[in-house]
Order: structure tokens, then sequence, then C-alpha cells
């Protein structure tokens, strides 16, 4: 009954948050009924093994139409369009709030679906994000087409410089416009330099500089520009930290891959970077541990132990999570932050309870294993016992001699 009173709480403040949600937030791209950020995510996947946390979010729903890995052959990566990349505008606008292409080559898209993304930006106010890498913006001299002249072009925020990918090196990044929002939002005096390529580009008209690689040309690093009534955003540097360790030290990777779609979609964007930082890592771990919960249970259900107490157990942990997610989609974030810590200590006592479980299965396991050797150690000793020492199944043979006459031939 409590668990049940608990779940039925979670459910109206999940309905209450999402409308008060959806009233502070007016203008800004969602879902009507969620009020989450609905992402389709096109190109290099960024994390490799990391937390993904696009899709770990609260706030996010991302869809992803992946490539294995760099260099994937162009057939591979139609096959991978062809099975998600929606097939009209309509299911664009009305499954999708942002597109973003990570580092995937011009060709592999047709020009109906590039009209697409850019007709649901301008005129249904879709975010678009282009991040960097070989095959983005200008592309590669003699291995992969510029995107001038594109429809996609026509909404980035910047004019690109056809052929012209700057090998890794360190550039340290310059903030160029602290007072705007998504700055704002991350700790950018202390990111490190960045180690990594760079996309050369310039801020065209009516686009905004956020950061530029502090060098000698001052290559942008982050743009955005406003078309109709969708917003476009440039990141000049691939979206990932495998080879950047510098920005994976930062700690706030994740953090900015989340804000960045946040201002995209326009979303309010956390006033309190350390807060929401420390939120998401609560949320990162909540993951870890309800995976391991997962697996004790799976192991205990194997011996046929009965797992209905930490089913139950589980569903009210989940019941306090969904009250934590849903206080931070309506940005209570000191709300969200309780809800969770509540979670995980309530998942902590119920990974206590599972190795209870699993203590007292295996206990039985032992006890049955300890008679099985036992038994057979003793059935095996007798019949060492029997025929070795004893000889009880050999007839006892009397004196022998050598009689006279009975040698072989000499």
């Amino acid at each position: 009954m409590a668990g049940r009173n608990v779940s039925m709480f979670a459910v109206l403040l999940r309905v209450a948050c999402i409308a008060v949600m959806l009233l502070s937030a007016a203008g800004a791209r969602t879902d009507p009924e969620t009020g989450r950020a609905r992402v389709l995510y096109v190109g290099q996947w960024p994390y490799g093994g990391r937390p993904q946390y696009l899709l770990e979010d609260p706030l996010l729903r991302t869809s992803v139409v992946p490539y294995e890995v760099f260099g994937a052959q162009l057939d591979q990566i139609r096959r991978y369009m062809n099975l998600r990349y929606p097939r009209t505008g309509a299911q664009m606008t009305d499954n999708y709030d942002m597109v973003i292409y990570a580092n995937i080559q011009l060709l592999a898209f047709t020009d109906r679906q590039m009209q697409m993304v850019c007709d649901s930006v301008v005129k249904d106010g879709l975010g678009y994000m282009m991040t960097g890498g070989h095959t983005s913006f200008g592309g590669t001299t003699g291995s992969y087409p510029s995107w001038a002249g594109t429809s996609i072009d026509s909404i980035l925020p910047v004019d690109v410089v056809e052929g012209l990918y700057l090998k890794p090196y360190f550039f340290p990044l310059v903030v160029s416009n602290p007072g705007n929002e998504l700055i704002a939002s991350l700790p950018w005096a202390k990111v490190p330099p960045f180690h990594y390529s760079l996309n050369a580009v310039a801020v065209r008209q009516g686009g905004h500089l956020l950061a530029e690689a502090d060098v000698k040309d001052r290559w942008p690093v982050l743009a955005y520009a406003d078309y109709g009534s969708g917003r476009s955003l440039g990141f000049m540097t691939p979206f990932e930290v495998l080879d950047n360790p510098n920005v994976e030290e930062w700690g706030f990777f994740d953090d900015m891959c989340a804000n960045m779609v946040y201002f995209s979609v326009r979303l309010e964007l956390p006033s309190d970077p350390s807060l929401v930082h420390e939120l998401r890592r609560l949320f990162r771990i909540y993951h870890d541990e309800r995976l391991l919960f997962l697996s004790m249970v799976e192991f205990v259900d194997r011996f046929g132990v009965s797992t209905t107490k930490l089913e139950s157990l589980l569903d009210e942990v989940e019941a306090v999570r969904s009250s934590s997610y849903s206080a931070y989609i309506s940005q209570d974030f000191a709300g969200s932050s309780e809800y969770m810590k509540q979670a995980l200590d309530m998942m902590k006592a119920g990974q206590g309870m599972a190795v209870e479980v699993k203590n007292a299965a295996l206990f039985w396991v032992f006890v049955v294993e300890w008679f099985v050797v036992t038994a057979s150690l003793m059935v095996t000793g007798s019949m060492v016992w029997m025929l070795m020492v004893r000889r009880r199944l050999y007839r006892a043979m009397g004196t022998t001699r050598v009689l006279p006459g009975s040698e072989g031939p000499g």
C-alpha cells in the first residue's frame, strides 16, 4: 500500500511539474506531452563507452542514426539512414525538436533529406547543430566535399572555408560573448586548452560568435544564428573527447552536450552550473547502481529464489527517481537533487537486501555441495580401505615353496 501511494504521488507530481514547465517554457521547442526535447542525432556518436548523457538527461529523448566508426563506408551510412531517418517533413516535425549532424559526410544525404531539415528549422522552429570533423562544414580537400551551397549551408551560422580542415593542435578557448545564456551556463573559464582539429569558418552576417580559438587567425569555435522560428548552432571541433583528453578532464563535457541542445531548442538554461553538474552526476550514479541491483536480482532468480520483495522495492525506488526527473523537467534542481539522493539511499538499501537474499541462496548451494563432496569422500574412502588396506575381496594365500624337480629346464 505504501509503495502504491508513493507511485500515485509520483504520477501526480510528474503531471504538475510538466504543466509548470510547459507554462514557464513557452516558446521552447519540446514535446507538448512530456516537455522533453526530442533529438535526432545523425553521425559519429561521441561517447565510445563513456556515460551516454544525451541518452540519460531527463529533459532529452535522443534517437541515434549512427555509424560504427569514423571512415565507415558510404553504403553502410546510407543503410542506417534508410532505416532510421525520417522520410517526410511531417515525420521530422512531429517526432523531433532538434537535429544534430555530427561529422557525417554530405554524400550520405539526398537533397530532399537536407531540405526537410532546412524547412523544419525555418518554418517549424526546430533546433539544428553541426559539429566539427573531417566531413563537416567545408569538408577536406580530396576526401570529403564541402557543405557550401547546400540547403543545410543556408541555415548555418557561419560561412565555411572550403576544404580547409586544420590539423590537431593546442588552442585555448576565448569566450566572445560572456553575457550569452549558453556561455553563462558553463564554467568556460576553467576549460583547459583544446587539443583537437578545427574546421575553418567565418561568422556570417546575422550569426553570433560565442567563442573562438586564441590563435593567430582567431578561428570561430562556437556560434549560432536564428532563422525564422528556429535556431542553428555551429560547434567547429568534433563533438567527442576520446582524442581530446583535456576536455574530459574539464569535467563538464556532458553538461556542454546537454546545454547546447537546451540552447538550440530555447529551453531555459541552468543558472547554477555546479548544482546541475552535481545533479547530473547523481543521475549517472543512479543509472550504474540500478544496473548493479538488476544484475543481483537476475543472479538470485536463477536459483529459483523469490524476488518479489526486491522487485517491489525497485518499483518504489523508481517512483522516487521519477519524482526527481519530474522536478528536473520543471527545473526545480534543488528538489530534484533531494529526490535523487533519496532514491540512491533506497537503492543502496535494496542492494543490501539483494546481497542478503543472494547469500541465503548461496548458503544452501554450499550446504548441498558440502554434503555431496562429503558423501563422495566417505564412499571412495571406504572403498579404498576395503580394497587396499583390509583387502576383504581377496582370498588369503598359503605359504608356498619350491619342490625338488619342479624347476624348469636349466
